[in-house]
C-alpha cells in the first residue's frame, strides 16, 4: 500500500501520487501541491511518507521555505545541493530556503516526515542578538544551515523533539505547540558547529536549479544539448554528466517526464485531439508519444482521458 499523508483538511491541500517507470525501468513519484504549505493562516505542515512498497525517487524541487527531513526508519536517500546522503533511521537533514533537493527510498520502505515552514513562523520582531545573528540572516541567505546534524549535537534528543512535533501538528492546539517545538529544536541549531560554510556546493546547486529551469521552459519544443550548453557556457559532455550524477535520471529522461506529465494534463482538462496533444506537450511524432505513454503510464492516451489514473 502507498502511503502520503497530511492531517491538513483535505481542501486546504491537494496531493496526488503519479508513479512512472522511465526507460530504466526505475521509479519515481511526483508530488503534487498548491504553494501554500499547511494554511495561510498557519504555513506549516508535516508531510508522512511510508510504505511506497518500490524504489522510488521525488523530482528535484526547490522552494522558499525551510524544511527539517527526519527519517524514522528504512532506506532512505537525498541529494539536498549537490550532495548525497544516505539513512537507514534516527537522522535529521535540513534544506535551507532555495536549495535544491530530491529525496526517495531504494526499496520503498522508508518511513520519514518532511516539515516544511517559512522561517517567518518563528522569527521575532525584536532585533534582539537571535534575530540578527540568527534568524535574519537564514532568511536572507547570508547564513545557512549544514544538511546534515554535527557530532557535537544530541540527535537522539533532537529525534524526540521532531516525533513530538509530528503528534503536536495533530493535536487541537498546534499553533502554539508546534512554534515551541520548534523553537526547541532551532535553539540547538545556533551552534556554530551547524553554519554551512561550503560554498562550492552552492554553485553546483545555481548550475541544478538553471539546468531544470531551463528545460521545464523548453521542453514543449526541440531541446538541443549544444543550445543548452550555449546558454550555459558549459560543455555538453560535462552537463551530460552532472545532471546524471546529480539528478539519476538523465536529460532525455526528464524531458520525458515532464512532456508526459503536460501531455496528462492536457488529456485530463482539455477536448484537444491526441496529435494536438502530443505535439504541444513536446512530442514530434505522435506515434511515438503513443508508444511512451501507454509504457510509462500503463494505458493509452484515449483511455486516459475517459479514466484518468492519478
Amino acid at each position: 500500500m502507498c502511503r502520503l499523508t497530511s492531517s491538513a483538511p483535505v481542501y486546504m491541500i491537494v496531493i496526488s501520487l503519479i508513479i512512472c517507470v522511465n526507460r530504466r525501468s526505475n521509479m519515481y513519484i511526483e508530488l503534487k501541491e498548491n504553494k501554500v504549505h499547511g494554511t495561510k493562516e498557519f504555513p506549516f505542515i508535516d508531510y508522512h511518507i511510508y510504505n511506497i512498497g518500490h524504489p522510488y525517487q521525488l523530482p528535484v524541487h526547490w522552494h522558499d521555505e525551510f524544511e527539517v527531513i527526519y527519517v524514522e526508519k528504512g532506506n532512505f536517500r537525498a541529494m539536498i545541493d549537490g550532495t548525497e546522503y544516505e539513512s537507514t533511521g534516527n537522522d535529521i537533514f535540513f534544506v535551507n530556503p532555495g536549495e535544491l533537493h530530491f529525496m526517495g527510498s531504494t526499496d520503498g520502505n522508508a518511513d520519514y516526515h518532511t516539515f516544511v515552514f517559512p522561517l517567518e513562523l518563528i522569527s521575532f520582531q525584536s532585533s534582539d542578538d537571535l534575530e540578527t545573528g540568527f534568524f535574519g540572516p537564514l532568511r536572507n541567505g547570508t547564513r545557512k544551515l549544514s544538511n546534515t546534524l554535527s557530532g557535537q549535537l544530541d540527535k537522539i534528543g533532537l529525534c524526540e523533539i521532531l516525533r513530538k512535533l509530528s503528534v503536536a501538528y495533530q493535536g487541537n492546539d498546534k499553533q502554539f505547540q508546534v512554534r515551541i517545538l520548534l523553537l526547541l529544536l532551532f535553539c540547538s541549531l545556533t551552534d556554530d558547529s551547524m553554519r554551512k560554510t561550503s560554498i562550492s556546493s552552492a554553485g553546483k546547486s545555481s548550475l541544478g536549479k538553471n539546468l531544470v529551469s531551463y528545460l521545464q521552459q523548453h521542453y514543449m519544443g526541440a531541446v538541443r544539448l549544444s543550445d543548452l550548453a550555449t546558454e550555459l557556457h558549459l560543455s555538453e559532455k560535462y552537463i551530460s554528466r552532472y545532471f546524471k550524477e546529480s539528478f539519476h535520471l538523465t536529460i532525455s529522461q526528464y524531458l520525458e517526464h515532464l512532456r508526459l506529465t503536460q501531455a496528462k494534463h492536457l488529456l485530463k482538462k482539455t477536448d484537444l485531439a491526441i496529435t494536438e496533444v502530443a505535439l504541444q506537450a513536446g512530442f514530434s511524432d505522435v506515434s511515438y508519444f503513443v508508444r511512451r505513454f501507454h509504457k510509462v503510464v500503463g494505458t493509452s492516451p484515449l483511455r486516459y482521458r475517459k479514466n484518468p489514473t492519478d
